[in-house]
Protein backbone atom coordinates (compact mmCIF):
# COMPACT_ATOMS: atom_id res chain seq x y z
CA UNK A 1 0.00 0.00 0.00
CA UNK A 2 1.36 3.50 -1.01
CA UNK A 3 2.31 6.08 1.21
CA UNK A 4 -0.36 9.13 1.46
CA UNK A 5 0.67 12.14 -0.40
CA UNK A 6 4.16 10.44 -0.84
CA UNK A 7 4.59 11.53 -4.29
CA UNK A 8 3.95 15.15 -3.16
CA UNK A 9 6.49 17.78 -4.35
CA UNK A 10 10.16 16.99 -1.83
CA UNK A 11 11.30 20.62 -1.73
CA UNK A 12 10.15 23.96 -2.17
CA UNK A 13 8.95 26.31 -5.58
CA UNK A 14 8.90 29.95 -6.52
CA UNK A 15 9.88 32.68 -3.72
CA UNK A 16 10.13 30.30 -0.93
CA UNK A 17 12.53 28.50 -3.02
CA UNK A 18 15.03 31.22 -3.18
CA UNK A 19 14.78 32.02 0.75
CA UNK A 20 15.73 28.43 0.92
CA UNK A 21 18.48 29.17 -1.47
CA UNK A 22 19.74 32.19 0.71
CA UNK A 23 20.02 29.99 3.72
CA UNK A 24 22.35 27.59 3.30
CA UNK A 25 25.19 28.47 4.42
CA UNK A 26 25.80 26.87 7.71
CA UNK A 27 25.00 29.39 11.06
CA UNK A 28 24.38 28.33 14.47
CA UNK A 29 20.60 28.03 14.13
CA UNK A 30 19.41 25.24 12.25
CA UNK A 31 15.60 25.05 10.78
CA UNK A 32 14.32 21.65 10.03
CA UNK A 33 11.27 22.13 8.32
CA UNK A 34 8.83 20.83 5.93
CA UNK A 35 7.47 23.56 3.47
CA UNK A 36 4.33 22.00 2.98
CA UNK A 37 3.28 22.14 6.85
CA UNK A 38 1.67 25.50 8.29
CA UNK A 39 3.11 25.49 11.51
CA UNK A 40 6.31 25.59 9.95
CA UNK A 41 5.04 28.23 8.05
CA UNK A 42 4.58 30.12 11.17
CA UNK A 43 7.95 29.93 12.42
CA UNK A 44 9.87 30.73 9.06
CA UNK A 45 8.13 33.93 8.53
CA UNK A 46 9.42 34.57 12.44
CA UNK A 47 12.39 34.12 11.80
CA UNK A 48 12.67 35.98 8.41
CA UNK A 49 10.67 39.18 10.06
CA UNK A 50 13.31 39.25 12.70
CA UNK A 51 16.08 38.90 10.57
CA UNK A 52 17.74 36.07 12.28
CA UNK A 53 20.37 34.42 10.32
CA UNK A 54 19.67 30.62 10.34
CA UNK A 55 20.82 27.55 8.31
CA UNK A 56 17.23 26.00 6.28
CA UNK A 57 17.31 22.02 6.61
CA UNK A 58 14.41 20.57 4.48
CA UNK A 59 13.11 17.37 6.07
CA UNK A 60 11.05 14.72 4.10
CA UNK A 61 8.37 13.62 6.38
CA UNK A 62 8.68 10.13 4.69
CA UNK A 63 12.60 9.57 4.62
CA UNK A 64 14.24 11.50 8.31
CA UNK A 65 17.39 11.55 8.47
CA UNK A 66 19.28 10.14 11.44
CA UNK A 67 20.91 13.05 13.07
CA UNK A 68 17.18 14.84 13.06
CA UNK A 69 16.02 11.58 14.77
CA UNK A 70 19.00 11.94 16.84
CA UNK A 71 17.85 15.48 18.31
CA UNK A 72 14.19 15.34 18.29
CA UNK A 73 13.12 10.99 18.45
CA UNK A 74 9.12 12.19 17.43
CA UNK A 75 10.64 13.28 14.37
CA UNK A 76 8.55 16.14 14.72
CA UNK A 77 8.95 19.63 12.47
CA UNK A 78 9.38 22.60 12.95
CA UNK A 79 12.17 22.05 14.65
CA UNK A 80 15.31 24.34 15.75
CA UNK A 81 18.54 23.13 16.28
CA UNK A 82 20.60 25.96 18.67
CA UNK A 83 24.03 25.38 20.10
CA UNK A 84 23.85 21.79 20.23
CA UNK A 85 20.30 21.62 21.42
CA UNK A 86 17.42 21.07 19.75
CA UNK A 87 13.63 22.49 20.28
CA UNK A 88 10.50 21.89 18.78
CA UNK A 89 6.57 22.58 19.10
CA UNK A 90 5.29 26.32 17.30
CA UNK A 91 4.82 28.20 20.41
CA UNK A 92 7.70 26.81 21.98
CA UNK A 93 9.69 28.20 19.12
CA UNK A 94 8.41 31.04 18.40
CA UNK A 95 8.72 31.94 22.20
CA UNK A 96 12.43 31.06 22.09
CA UNK A 97 13.20 33.72 19.34
CA UNK A 98 11.85 36.54 21.01
CA UNK A 99 13.78 35.59 24.28
CA UNK A 100 17.19 34.22 22.61
CA UNK A 101 17.06 37.70 20.40
CA UNK A 102 15.85 40.44 21.80
CA UNK A 103 17.07 42.78 20.06
CA UNK A 104 16.16 41.25 16.49
CA UNK A 105 12.80 43.60 16.11
CA UNK A 106 9.81 43.16 15.37
CA UNK A 107 9.05 41.75 18.67
CA UNK A 108 6.07 39.51 17.52
CA UNK A 109 4.72 38.38 20.87
CA UNK A 110 3.31 40.85 23.35
CA UNK A 111 5.64 41.69 26.32
CA UNK A 112 2.49 41.94 28.70
CA UNK A 113 0.51 38.09 28.64
CA UNK A 114 -2.44 40.24 29.23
Amino acid sequence: MAIPDENIHPTTTGNAAKTVAEHQVKEDLVFYSGWFCPFNQHVWISLEEKGIQYQYKEVNPYKKEKHFLDINPKGLIPTIEYQGKALYELLVLCKFLEEAYPNHKPHLLPADPF
